[in-house]
């Protein structure tokens, strides 16, 4: 069965190739995602192959936050 037949978007399916294709099928390594990546199901697929995962917050989208809480 392949990625996508899994549920995958394309984007996903590059993630998961690329970082299976790391030396040790990426075990121990670390990708940092882009929130247009990420997804639990993404997140839990590499933490199953042992590979960390970490989402990138923009700056932003916090003072967007910010400013929208003071109003």
């Amino acid at each position: 069965m392949t990625w996508k037949e899994l549920g995958f978007s394309r984007t996903q399916v590059v993630v998961l190739k690329l970082m299976i294709r790391m030396p040790n099928k990426g075990r121990g390594y670390t990708v940092w995602l882009d929130n247009f990546f990420i997804s639990s199901k993404l997140l839990s697929t590499l933490r199953n192959y042992s590979i960390e995962a970490a989402d990138i917050v923009w700056t932003d989208q916090i003072k967007q936050e910010e400013n929208e809480g003071k109003k």
